[in-house]
């Protein structure tokens, strides 16, 4: 579960050797007649591989590199080397090149890292070849069609277009299964094709019948002569269309569609037949064009039963109506752009920096209109040139529409003629200020699908030094901010469109300040964070002159389902506000964070609060957060921490080792002590309408705030490395005893079915608490989850005394909502019988009478871990039995962990190591792994 595959840039199939059992289910293996075995000739296409990239430090006079032989290696990396025949000269000087191959990570479109390539098989680039009629693609312009169409970041596995019925399948990994053998059947060199062209099915001209007549009275059609009706006919864009045309109406299907007719309509619409030979005279005179239309069509549809299948030719179709369309619209658009301003391209866009593209809008996946438009040529212009930006609008409801870009003012009045004053807005670049970006206000309104978009209301557009020009609505629910990086300034757009002609993604097009040496025209003189992104906030933006961590939290995942805006959540920007505050609560479980103060609302962020673990701080006395610390588990599994100044901790998710600090700035900055902390933000995307799963996390900090000056004590761990959350208990108390759960186990690792590694329970970087056991307790609040059977331990994920004085102490969560539900079980990691039977996270209530605890009873598992337990207290009452589901302690062997006074022992408190369940998905539950007593030295 802890890599990924990634899919061809041209069909989303697989780029890897694919691997199944044949006598595995259906739904892990092909149909042994199309596919007997990985080793199928008919496979090897899949491993025909090649890479395009860019090589920006390259010396060489292209940029752009195309690799030999290619093979998918793990995590989003492919290795390569160079070709034979036509050595790349681009590629040669390559970071990660070593002079014969090279190792690099795909689909990286935000150049932190590795340069953008994109893989892809050599058969799907001859089947783009085709659709554009060309016998090469010229490189450069390929790269850049592909890099248009890139997800934005570092962690795609495809290009953000709609590969159609494929999409589904693109999972995490790829399997086999029956019923897809047509995804990666060759599209080129099809199966049993060939034999079809040579031996056309003949006509049987015996037995004709006469064709039924209909009465045409009162079909309007009636009147037009057959032949005129035969020309209408074949300008029906699909077969659907003339069968339709012919049941409307009677006329029309008193046409006889001839032999001839359908020798046309192979031709007109199956362009994807480009193999299909010209037919000899004896051919088009005796060949049935009827049958071998219907064989074509109906062989080339993935729903046909097998036998009629050319597996091969559906995947060419599929890739030639579904993504060939994309691919080569943005080909087409990049060797217009190159041909207008000659090569090289215009000034302004040589080494432009482009912001990847990021939906305003509706956020549909297929783009049916890109555009480049630049505010100037060259950059000697800056002084003379006078842009003007046309915003339109639609109505019912009024909302956002669209942008353009106009320097020709007659042509601009031209349109807003056609589009209407009431429904278009026109804002000229001032002579001497410069676009800085845009605002977009939307409001998430819910389709008839019950799908949730963002639809634009208003907008502002951000000018260098007069104030934003603000249209459409004043107010909405989320804000969406698109502004120049520092020190850089914006040459142009681009612009995609849906289906509407509607804006649905805008990307900045950028250069350096030094290339208008001393322009002031350009020069922002509004403060902006030095991090500005097109990030969509729930509510305001964040406050200017906020600096966002370099390195948060990001997954890169396959989940499906909708992201909510990005919410924040303000620590606070003054040293008052920061003192004021007397808590933090977070969801065990990741969804949804609560900060708590003094004097002021308790403020939140996150759409799950369902178990929540509450961090008491005090603000008042000098305690501040300090540092967040982060990490990304196996299996994309976020955990993190909460430092205070103290040295005491809140942990979320699964811990473990690895942590690393959020920072602000690089660490040899010398400004990096400037920055304070003082707030936190958070994405969440729903998934299966339940789970609520955050996908990105990260903090923000200002140089406003004095940074704290105070000592800063480190964070405190036992012998074993393993962090105590809050805070370690009193010095004086010192564990005693064994490790009630340790032990050790062989589990397999998650990208091989062979192998094994030796795991420890304990693990180490683990959390460990204290509950006090030598006070009367007037009751025992334990909270179970639901059982794993993958990890046999006792689910317990939290428990609570409550002590004859009132006094309460918790280990994990300490406060639940009413609507607890299962946010991260499945069919695989959990029970039916349990889950069926009670919620997520159920209480179990026990009152031991205002009695002392005596003993704990440990019921170690048969694999490993805890089990099951059960309290004992003063006077010899048993608490229920807490444990897996369905535990049963008859004939089990019972270990003991005495308290104080109990047969000479002297623990007097309850040292807990908590652990994450391995449920192997995003928000795994942490539950009580292990035990030990804790004593007085």
């Amino acid at each position: 579960m802890g890599g990924w595959d990634v899919y061809c840039a041209l069909c989303g199939g697989p780029l890897r050797n694919l691997y199944w059992d044949a006598d595995d289910s259906p739904h892990t293996a092909y149909d042994p007649e199309i596919f007997p075995n990985e080793a199928d000739p008919g496979l090897e296409w899949l491993r025909d591989l090649r890479l395009i990239g860019e090589n920006p430090d390259t010396a060489s006079e292209s940029k752009v590199w195309l690799s030999g032989p290619a093979s998918a290696e793990e995590y989003g990396s492919m290795s390569f080397i160079n070709s034979a025949a036509n050595p790349d000269a681009a590629m040669l000087d390559l970071e990660s090149w070593d002079g014969e191959s090279g190792f690099i990570r795909v689909y990286n479109s935000d150049g932190v890292d590795d340069p953008f390539c994109a893989p892809f098989h050599t058969r799907c680039k001859e089947v783009l070849c085709q659709y554009l009629g060309v016998s090469e693609l010229n490189k450069e312009v390929f790269l850049e069609s592909l890099k248009s169409l890139a997800e934005e970041g570092d962690g795609g596995r495809s290009l953000d277009i709609d590969y159609g019925d494929i999409y589904e399948h693109m999972d995490q990994y790829w399997w086999a299964k029956q019923g897809t053998e047509h995804f990666v059947s060759d599209p080129v060199e099809v199966q049993g094709l060939s034999e079809f062209y040579n031996q056309l099915p003949t006509r049987d001209t015996t037995g004709i019948e006469s064709p039924l007549a209909f009465t045409t009275e009162g079909d309007p059609f009636g009147w037009l002569p057959a032949d005129v009706l035969l020309v209408l006919i074949s300008h029906c864009p699909s077969m659907s269309d003339v069968f339709s045309l012919r049941t409307a109406s009677p006329a029309v299907a008193n046409v006889q569609l001839g032999n001839g007719f359908w020798r046309k309509k192979l031709k007109t619409n199956m362009p994807w037949l480009w193999d299909f030979p010209e037919p000899t005279d004896s051919q088009i005179a005796h060949v049935d064009w009827k049958k071998v239309y219907h064989k074509l069509e109906w062989g080339s549809r993935p729903e046909s039963q097998k036998k009629n299948k050319f597996h091969g030719l559906c995947n060419r179709r599929r890739i030639w109506e579904t993504t060939c369309p994309v691919i080569a619209e943005a080909y087409l658009d990049f060797s217009a752009k190159r041909a207008e301003w000659g090569n090289p391209e215009a000034q302004v866009l040589k080494k432009v920096l482009f912001g990847y593209p990021t939906h305003i809008s509706s956020g549909y996946r297929i783009v049916i209109n890109r555009e480049t438009a630049t505010l100037l040529d060259h950059y000697f212009e800056i002084s003379t040139t006078r842009p003007f930006l046309l915003i339109s609008w639609s109505d019912h409801p009024r909302r956002f529409h669209d942008i353009s870009v106009f320097r020709d003012e007659s042509k601009l009045m031209a349109r807003q003629q056609m589009i209407g004053s009431d429904m278009s807005d026109i804002v000229p670049v001032p002579d001497d200020d410069w676009i800085t970006g845009f605002i977009f206000r939307s409001n998430t309104v819910t389709d008839e699908h019950g799908a949730r978009k963002p639809h634009v209301l208003g907008l502002e557009i951000l000018f260098a030094k007069q104030e934003p020009v603000k249209l459409g609505a004043s107010k909405a629910d989320n804000h969406r901010l698109f502004h120049a990086q520092q020190n850089h300034f914006i040459v142009g757009f681009k612009f995609y469109r849906g289906e509407d002609q509607s804006l649905t993604q805008i990307g900045l097009l950028e250069q350096p300040l030094t290339n208008m040496e001393d322009c002031s025209r350009v020069i922002d003189r509004w403060p902006r964070d030095h991090d500005t992104t097109s990030t969509l906030w729930a509510g305001d933006l964040l406050p200017r002159n906020l600096c966002k961590s370099r390195n948060p939290m990001g997954l890169s995942d396959s989940y499906t389902g909708y992201e909510y805006p990005t919410e924040w959540l303000m620590l606070g920007m003054s040293t008052e506000e920061q003192a004021d505050i007397t808590g933090i609560s977070a969801d065990s479980q990741l969804g949804g964070f609560e900060l708590h103060f003094q004097n002021q609302p308790t403020r939140r962020m996150g759409p799950a609060f369902h178990a929540m673990k509450r961090f008491s701080i005090d603000g008042k006395g000098g305690e501040r957060i300090t540092q967040i610390q982060t990490r990304v588990a196996q299996s994309n599994q976020l955990a993190m921490m909460f430092v205070t100044n103290r040295g005491r901790c809140l942990s979320l998710g699964t811990s473990g080792s690895g942590y690393q600090p959020l920072k602000f700035v690089d660490e040899n900055d010398p400004d990096a002590s400037k920055i304070a902390l003082c707030g936190i933000y958070g994405l969440w995307r729903e998934y299966l309408g339940a789970k609520h799963l955050l996908t990105g996390f990260g903090a923000f900090g200002t140089s406003e705030l004095p940074p704290f000056q105070g000592e800063i004590k480190p964070l405190m761990k036992d012998d074993n490395g393993n962090y105590w959350e809050p805070e370690r208990p009193s010095s004086q108390l010192v564990e005693t005893g064994p490790i009630y759960g340790s032990g050790s186990y062989e589990a397999a690792v998650p990208w091989s079915q062979q192998e094994t590694v030796t795991k420890t329970l304990p693990s180490k970087g683990c959390v460990v608490s204290a509950l006090d056991v030598d006070r009367p307790i007037a009751e025992v609040r334990v909270t179970l989850v639901h059982s794993n059977p993958k990890c046999p331990v006792a689910p317990i994920a939290a428990i609570q005394f409550t002590y004859l004085d009132g006094d309460k102490m918790a280990v994990g969560p300490d406060i639940f909502s009413n609507d607890s539900i299962c946010r991260c079980c499945d069919e695989k990691t959990s029970l039916p019988e349990e889950t069926k039977k009670v919620p997520h996270y159920r209480h179990e209530i026990w009152r031991p009478g205002d009695k002392k605890l005596t003993k704990l009873q440990i019921w170690p598992s048969e694999t490993r871990g805890v089990a099951a337990i059960r309290l004992v207290a003063e006077g010899g009452a048993d608490s229920p039995l807490w444990g897996y589901w369905g535990f049963e302690t008859e004939g089990k062997e019972c270990e003991g962990l005495n308290f104080a006074g109990e047969q000479g022992s002297a623990a007097v408190g309850l040292k807990v190591f908590f652990q994450g369940l391995e449920r192997g998905n995003r928000g795994d539950d942490t539950v009580i792994i292990a035990f030990q007593g804790l004593a007085y030295t």
